[in-house]
Parts: structure tokens; sequence; C-alpha cells
């Protein structure tokens, strides 16, 4: 990791060591817009985000305006109020964070995205093409949405945020394989499992119903 002003290298080694030193900076270094600034850098920089994170990352995502281009236009704009946005390599750090981040690809939001799952028995195995006879469940999504995949890709490639001093470093999912995916009839995909029983067919339902995703320290 390369060596920034005083103010931003004790924020980044708060990021690498999660939370060791609390996000605030001196009221006479930066006004409370540069701080929200630089806060909002590190925080997306991270793997993770504390509640202290909050009101920058709110600011941050409340940029919003009609056209997609004029958003990131408008965040990167913010962003660069930070003092150190045109250190070495940080304008390229700010264009992934604008480009590629998403609030969709943190573990809290990774878990609440839940794909249904039908459990048949041995009585329905043959009801191969009506899995309406299964026991249906939800459980969270073992797949990473293709926008996440970019991100954690860009953001594993720079060598200035806390991704980069892990080898690829993403959420990792942890708990039962959802058997296999299937479409139905309109397109939507979900996920077929077989139990031998019903009593085998309750047991994998309360697995795979404490499947989550969690950060790969």
């Amino acid at each position: 990791m390369k060596q920034f002003s005083a103010t931003i290298t004790i924020f980044l080694f708060w990021i690498v060591f999660l939370g060791e030193t609390s996000l605030s900076w001196a009221d006479d270094e930066l006004t409370d817009e540069q701080k929200l600034a630089c806060e909002s850098i590190l925080c997306l920089s991270s793997g993770d985000r504390p509640d202290e994170c909050d009101p920058a990352l709110n600011y941050f995502f409340s940029i919003k305006k009609k056209k997609l281009s004029d958003t990131r236009d408008a965040r990167k704009s913010f962003l660069k109020k930070c003092p150190d946005s045109n250190a070495e390599g940080m304008p390229s750090l700010i264009n992934v964070l604008v480009d590629y981040n998403c609030s969709a690809c943190t573990v809290e939001q990774l878990n609440k995205n839940l794909v249904k799952v039908v459990i048949l028995t041995g009585r329905n195995f043959s009801s191969i093409s009506n899995h309406s006879s299964g026991f249906t469940v939800m459980a969270v999504d073992p797949e990473l949405p293709a926008y996440c995949l970019k991100y954690y890709a860009a953001m594993n490639s720079n060598q200035y945020t806390a991704y980069s001093q892990y080898s690829q470093s993403q959420p990792v999912y942890i708990g039962s394989n959802l058997g296999r995916k299937v479409k139905d009839d309109d397109g939507n995909e979900y996920y077929v499992m077989y139990a031998k029983s019903r009593n085998e067919q309750a047991q994998i339902a309360e697995a795979i119903s404490q499947n989550h995703w969690e950060w790969a320290n």
C-alpha cells in the first residue's frame, strides 16, 4: 500500500485492521463535506462497513441524477473533494468506487437476495416436470450478481483498497448445496433438491435456511 498524507494514512490503517481507529477527523483539518468525502472513499474501499460509515455512505448514495452518467459524475465530483483525491493512484480508485460500487454488493444486502428451493421426496421424484408437488422454501442465493463480480474484481486489483490486502477477497457463501438449478415455463430460475423422506426433507429445509454470505478475512 502506498503512502498518503497523515490524515489518509491513519484511516487506511483503520480499513485494514477493521475498526481499530474511529472514523473522525479533527474539526480544524477538514470541512464537513471534505470529511464526508474522505470517509466515503475509505468506507467504500473496505469490506467491513461499521455503523460509523453510515453518515458518509448515506450521503454518497443519496447523490442521484436523472441520468446514470450524471449520477456517476456527481459522485466523482463529491469524492474528489477529499484533499488527497489527486494523490498518485487515487483518481483510479475513485473511478473504481463510482463506476462499479453498489450498495447491493455488501454482505448484508447479499443475504437479502433469496432464491426458491423445491425439495422433492421419494414419493414425487417422478414429478420432475411438476415441482409444485414438492416442499418449497426460500434460501439465500449462492450466486454473486454479475455487477458484484465486476466490482470485487476491480477492488481486488487496486492497491489502495482493503480488498487488495488479501488474495481475491470477496464475500464467501457458507452453507449447504442447493441442488440443481432449473427454470420454470416462464424462465424463472430456482433449485431442486431430493430427500428420501419427509423427515429428511425437513432437515434439508432447516439446513439451507442457515445458508449465508460472510466476509472472508
